[in-house]
């Protein structure tokens, strides 16, 4: 039932799935996300991917080490976690 109502805002589960952990931890470094979701690093790759051209989330530069991406929600993608 939530995947053919996910399905209704053009998002798959695991899309679904990232937004609601970004929900609750902006800010978080695409590594660390991947380890909380157990995926690797290049299957959330393809998936923030999508959801950024969607306009529901970000990557930011870490302040202190470019090498780093900080994800965060768009004003967008908030709204859907409700």
């Amino acid at each position: 039932r939530f995947e053919q109502n996910a399905r209704e805002l053009g998002l798959t589960r695991s899309q679904w799935q990232l937004l609601a952990y970004l929900g609750r931890n902006q800010g978080i470094q695409q590594g660390a996300l991947a380890e909380l979701l157990d995926i690797e690093s290049i299957t959330l790759t393809r998936i923030i991917d999508k959801v950024e051209a969607l306009g529901l989330v970000e990557r930011r530069a870490h302040p202190r080490d470019r090498r780093v991406w900080q994800l965060y929600l768009t004003p967008k993608g908030e709204p859907l976690l409700e």
